[in-house]
């Protein structure tokens, strides 16, 4: 939050936006984010399970934020994130796409694909078209509620 508001491009109370990690990374910011730092947040499949050292956190921000899930995410599940959002009182909403994988989005994949963690487990990754013009459809218009100078 604090460098994209310090970037000359920014007009306002800027919007933080992650994909996988980077979608976990926004949910922190947004849930530690003073009021009215923050115009929005989007977060495609975050990890929304504890934090390291095994503590919990709370969906606590004030912005609006709006999460893109799969359901069929085996990477990072989606009931986890559904799960969160029931505990956040109305703060947090999400659309939950049937059928799609981790990176759904992702404009340059053509196939699903088995990826290999360090950990050794193995997940699917890859697109889904219809979950994809639908997530941008959301996201837009998420925007155009919320995103404010």
């Amino acid at each position: 939050r604090d460098w994209a508001a310090a970037q000359p491009w920014n007009r306002g109370a800027p919007v933080l936006l992650g994909w996988s990690h980077g979608g976990s990374t926004t949910l922190h910011a947004w849930a530690r984010a003073e009021a009215g730092t923050l115009s929005a947040a989007i977060a495609f499949y975050p990890g929304c399970g504890p934090v390291p050292m095994g503590r919990a956190w709370r969906p606590s921000g004030t912005a609006p934020l709006l999460m893109q899930l799969g359901d069929a995410d085996d990477w990072t599940p989606a009931f986890r994130c559904v799960e969160l959002a029931s505990r956040a009182e109305g703060r947090m909403a999400y659309d939950l796409y049937p059928g799609a994988h981790h990176a759904f989005d992702a404009p340059d994949t053509v196939a699903l694909r088995r990826v290999n963690l360090p950990n050794g487990r193995q997940v699917t990754a890859g697109p889904n078209p219809a979950a994809r013009v639908a997530a941008r459809a959301a996201v837009m218009e998420f925007l155009a509620r919320n995103a404010r100078p």
